[in-house]
């Protein structure tokens, strides 16, 4: 914290060299003090902290008479930029971001006083907190979340990035913040963190790359974090007390295997929506079709161990044949997993044969019931883009039930 002293001493400013905005006003912030600064509309409150901050020339204001330092230092002969390096920042009203610009270009601004190298790290603590912020980084502000809670984190990460500390913010009821509201009159404690060591973000990176489950617990009295695994996994981050735990879940992925045209259909749904694919093709015309949309696939005869091995708790499986004569060797690999989806091409009757098969091959009615068929939302989709969409909406539907996308 700075021990130096900012005082204004009968500051008189005038906008345009005629409309008198302030007249002989001095206050005094002594280190550690908050000051609050009252007063009606026009009364010059915004004038007095653009006037601290160096920025009255953007409005043709000047300052006439009267003194502005900090500690021995002039702050009227400084530029903004030069205030802002001394640690004298001005947070506006109304979560204002550069709205034209992306948010990675936001938090950049944020942060342009300190090191490249810095920077890059506390970004990367942001976005390992705020992963929606990550997914997000290329788009323009001005477009997030409706100018509301999104805006408000972005504001509160570029604070985070110039200052370097950890931060609890609640938005919602009970927030300081009064124009951020949230539905129903809840509240939302969302906890920054700057100071992660290195070895907690490395795990942090190889359980996400590995798609492993975890949490990151945190402390709020002593700052400090750890990694624990979250095998089995729950699925709500949540604060009890002053311990705060934030869960960490692969992304959805899907596993698809199959031949034929609604293959393809289904890959470039599923990639428009940016979910994750592991494709195996059953046949060369498959293999083509999925050539010309540059959709990446397993060219093996055989579905590889590999493509089952990947298969996880946060994985659907599509199984999409004409001809049926392969599903069951497949399912019984499919059926040892633990995904959350298993949908299978076909109509009612081809299903129920499915199932006769499958139980003479040992499985219960218990297990047979993981089995989706027909699939999709779309009740008897004809076309390949519908029942594309139907099966996506469906896949999504039950990775909402099961707590693995909001």
């Amino acid at each position: 914290m700075s021990h130096e002293i900012i005082e204004v001493k009968n500051l008189q400013v005038v906008y345009g060299g005629a409309i008198e905005a302030i007249r002989d006003a001095s206050i005094r912030v002594d280190p550690g003090r908050i000051i609050a600064l009252l007063g009606s509309n026009g009364a010059g409150k915004s004038t007095m902290l653009k006037a601290l901050s160096g920025v009255l020339h953007e409005e043709e204001g000047e300052i006439e008479a009267g003194a502005i330092t900090y500690g021995d230092m002039d702050l009227t002969k400084l530029s903004a930029d030069e205030i802002v390096r001394m640690g004298i920042v001005q947070v506006p009203e109304g979560r204002r971001l550069f709205v034209s610009l992306t948010v990675d270009e936001n938090l950049d601004m944020g942060g342009y006083t300190t090191s490249s190298r810095m920077l890059e790290e506390r970004r990367a603590v942001v976005f390992s907190l705020f992963p929606r912020l990550a997914e997000r980084r290329r788009q323009i502000s001005g477009y997030l979340s409706g100018g509301c809670l999104e805006q408000a984190i972005v504001l509160e990460a570029q604070a985070l990035l110039e200052a370097g500390e950890n931060r609890l913010v609640r938005y919602g009821r009970g927030s300081p913040y009064f124009d951020v509201r949230l539905p129903c009159g809840s509240g939302l404690d969302v906890y920054f963190d700057t100071q992660l060591p290195s070895g907690v973000l490395g795990t942090m990176r190889e359980l996400r790359r590995d798609r492993r489950p975890f949490a990151l617990v945190t402390d709020l009295d002593t700052a400090t974090s750890s990694v624990v695994s979250n095998e089995a996994p729950e699925r709500m981050s949540r604060r009890e007390g002053r311990r705060f735990t934030r869960v960490y879940l692969p992304e959805p992925r899907i596993a698809l295997l199959g031949a034929g045209p609604a293959v393809s259909a289904l890959c470039q749904m599923a990639q428009a929506a940016g979910i994750a694919l592991d494709v195996w093709a059953g046949d060369d015309a498959t293999r083509a079709l999925l050539d010309a949309c540059h959709i990446a696939h397993l060219r093996t005869p055989a579905p590889p161990d590999g493509l089952f091995e990947r298969i996880d708790a946060c994985c659907a499986v599509v199984i999409a044949f004409h001809d049926h004569v392969s599903e069951p060797g497949i399912l019984q690999r499919v059926l040892a997993t633990p995904c959350f989806y298993i949908g299978v091409l076909g109509n009612h009757a081809v299903h129920r044969q499915r199932l006769a098969e499958l139980e003479a091959m040992g499985f219960s009615a218990d297990v047979l019931a993981r089995i989706r068929a027909p699939i999709g939302a779309i009740p008897q989709a004809k076309g390949q883009a519908t029942l594309a969409i139907g099966v996506l909406a469906e896949i999504m539907a039950e990775a909402k039930r099961n707590g693995l996308v909001a």
